[in-house]
């Protein structure tokens, strides 16, 4: 059990490797389905993962193994299916250290969508079938059962909430809007209005540590953690592996400041707990909080706040019917493969301004990123509606990298 009189701490490992819309051009459309970057390209996902192997998750996991054996920290792990996938695939290494983590029990795996999307703010059964996809995925790999639902980039809403009741899960972390943490403490635990069995745990925003660039995240971490609160203030805070890795300096520069970061809390006596024991931290009584039903189509956040953001996504999702119709795995696949919310941050004009180009985006401006996108989703269209139509195709979707584990 715990000690009551020490400080805790609820830090997941979000690790998410989208596919990412490489610079499709008007003149591609009808006539290329190299929609994504080729895998024999330098910055290719399976390049990438190959590289984040050695350099990242390798040096990393052993430090984490390292931290659960010698000081018991418990951690909560969130790996979307894109990665799974891409690990199982092409990096054996990387899939070998995740299936060590998994059996030590000091790393909580957590359930969340396959391709990291917003698919319940605008399909629902989209969003179910990608939860399912998940967790075969899980079960194929670690043979785990998931009992805590997280919440990745798109924001937890009040019908989220109560979804994830009625699945059964036994809590729910996930990030509000910033509006919504005047009235409420991202360290402590709530019930939902409409769903009052389920706790959920707010994550601290990436604006409570740090408004300035990602390259002083870890020095601003330690200093929020060490904060003086009550031992019942819990918070749970989400580190990205890929931008961690890609926005705070070198890859060594990183590996070092995490040393730093641990030895920092370790040195204060601070205690690592996994989700599910975050959320069992609790009073008897939990306060409700009241979520306003829809808020998420008035409030807009980081991936849906500009009209070239809103397009993209309703011309997304508009698809789903002619491309599920089609009944072409690959087609299916393509079309999953672009709701990655990594795609509508691309296209985040403020980011830009305030950042500069981030490393991992592969255009110019967000106006680039959004012209690639939408002749991505045009070419789909048209493919679509050839195959409904039983048309032959000039180029039809014969190929994409990676495995595939299921169509509709």
């Amino acid at each position: 059990m715990y000690n009551d009189s020490m400080k805790r701490v609820s830090l997941i490992w979000n690790i998410h490797q989208p596919f990412r819309v490489r610079k499709y051009q008007v003149f591609d459309v009808g006539t290329s389905t190299e929609y994504f970057l080729s895998q024999d390209s330098a910055e290719s996902e399976t390049t990438i993962a190959n590289r984040f192997s050695k350099e990242v998750y390798k040096p990393l996991f052993e430090k984490l193994l390292a931290l659960s054996e010698k000081d018991g920290m418990r951690f909560g792990l969130a790996c979307s299916g894109t990665v799974l996938d891409i690990v199982e695939s092409e990096s054996s290494d990387a899939l070998h250290l995740l299936k060590n983590l998994s059996k030590t029990g000091a790393f909580e795996l957590l359930a969340t969508s396959h391709h990291n999307t917003p698919a319940f703010l605008y399909s629902e059964t989209e969003f179910n079938r990608q939860v399912k996809m998940h967790r075969r995925k899980v079960q194929k790999l670690f043979n785990k059962h998931m009992d805590v639902f997280f919440v990745s980039g798109s924001p937890l809403t009040r019908e989220l909430a109560i979804w994830a009741d009625k699945q059964g899960y036994r809590g729910v972390v996930g990030a509000v809007h910033e509006k919504l943490y005047e009235d409420m403490s991202p360290h402590d635990i709530y019930l939902s209005e409409g769903s009052r069995t389920i706790p959920f745990a707010p994550i601290v925003p990436l604006s409570r540590i740090t408004q300035k660039s990602y390259t002083d995240y870890l020095a601003l971490l330690t200093d929020y953690v060490l904060k003086d609160r009550s031992e019942k203030e819990i918070p749970v805070i989400v580190l990205d592996v890929q931008d961690l890795f890609t926005r705070t300096g070198s890859l060594q520069e990183t590996h070092n400041a995490l040393g730093v970061f641990f030895d920092e809390l370790k040195k204060n006596g601070i205690e690592f707990v996994t989700p599910s024991e975050r959320l069992a931290q609790r009073n008897e009584s939990l306060p409700v909080f009241s979520i306003p039903p829809q808020y998420h189509e008035v409030t807009f956040f980081e991936w849906n706040k500009n009209s070239m953001q809103r397009e993209a996504l309703a011309e997304l999702y508009s698809l789903e019917e002619s491309i599920k119709k089609a009944r072409n795995a690959l087609l299916i696949e393509s079309w999953r493969r672009l709701q990655a919310l990594d795609n509508f941050f691309a296209m985040d004009i403020q980011s830009y301004e305030t950042q500069g180009l981030i490393p991992y985006y592969l255009h110019e401006s967000p106006y680039d990123a959004f012209i690639a996108y939408m002749n991505v989703l045009k070419d789909l269209e048209e493919r679509a509606t050839a195959l409904l139509e039983d048309q032959t195709l000039e180029s039809p979707v014969t190929k994409i990298p990676i495995r595939i584990q299921e169509t509709a």
